[in-house]
């Protein structure tokens, strides 16, 4: 039997299974549900999650995280399901795009509304029926601070500027903006970022004190596809190299590594009143002296309600 649920979204590759595979090895009665866009694909990860792991509480649930409708929808026929209740929510799920432009099916430029707006909806309607104490764990990744690694993999620095501009870029973005997709990636990333830390303050304000907010950096994870923007020889390391390196030396992590940490910040009973933190794999650590802006995190919280049409949030 199991007495809680926890929804872990693109919960069908990379990451997101490995998260599923070790809530599933825990022993602490976990209803696990994983989302995916593709049918076929979500049925072919819950048959392994349950072959490798012997563990039968695992589902699978559709979902669109580029359409309004599609999210509208999960939430509607998640909250009709007798499933137990919902203890944790992991956004994992998350796109980039390469240098091309590519829209949401509401309009919305593709990075920003999967990786941001997608979940920030999706959190937003859930809230309601997310039992206490419960866990809400935003996967953000490289979001701009400047690291040894990240100039070795030529990340560019996260070009916020408001809301709507990331929603709705201008097209002269293509021309004047070298690296773009990898621009949209991190400050997508910066964004989970402000969502993760303000939703944290409006829900210690609105008194719903047992609900913890985090932020989760899995490191380098090689593999991915993050590096198809980069040179020549970023992507020959990236490729040839860092699977060499991964899970021997400090934040390479391959996905299973990266899966048990993420997991651990949903399951860990030490972590219970953890909250507004940021994680490098295991470790706390400070993120972006610019993801610490109050004043633009309010602005983002609130032109996303526009945008994703909420009229109220905690």
């Amino acid at each position: 039997m199991t007495d809680k649920t926890v929804l872990i979204t693109g919960g069908n590759t990379s990451l997101g299974y490995e998260c599923a595979k070790a809530i599933a090895r825990s022993g602490q009665s976990w209803h696990i549900v994983i989302t995916a866009r593709d049918a076929d694909k979500g049925r072919d990860a819950v048959s392994r999650l349950i072959a490798e792991t012997g563990y039968p509480h695992i589902e699978m649930m559709i979902i669109d995280l580029a359409s309004l409708a599609s999210i509208r929808s999960f939430v509607e026929v998640f909250q009709q399901r007798t499933l137990p209740p919902l203890h944790a929510i992991v956004c994992n799920a998350g796109v980039g795009t390469g240098n091309s432009t590519q829209y949401t099916k509401d309009g919305f430029e593709m990075t920003f509304g999967v990786n941001h707006l997608g979940h920030f909806l999706l959190v937003n309607l859930l809230l309601p029926h997310l039992m206490e104490p419960a866990r809400i764990i935003v996967v953000s990744g490289a979001h701009g601070a400047k690291t040894r690694l990240g100039l070795l993999l030529g990340n560019p620095p996260p070009l916020f500027t408001n809301a709507d501009d990331l929603a709705h870029p201008k097209a002269e973005m293509e021309q004047t903006i070298p690296k773009l997709g990898r621009v949209r990636y991190v400050t997508s990333k910066l964004s989970n970022l402000y969502f993760t830390y303000e939703l944290d303050r409006r829900l210690r304000a609105s008194g719903r004190e047992a609900i913890m907010v985090n932020a989760f950096n899995p490191g380098v994870m090689a593999g991915t596809g993050l590096a198809r923007d980069s040179a020549a020889f970023v992507r020959f390391i990236w490729h040839h190299i860092m699977p060499m390196l991964s899970d021997r030396v400090q934040n390479f992590n391959s996905p299973a590594r990266a899966g048990v940490m993420l997991a651990r910040l949903v399951i860990d009973p030490e972590l219970k009143n953890v909250s507004g933190k940021y994680f490098l794999g295991e470790q706390h650590r400070e993120s972006s002296e610019e993801s610490y802006d109050r004043q633009r995190a309010m602005e983002l919280w609130e032109a996303s309600l526009q945008l994703v049409g909420l009229s109220q949030s905690p």
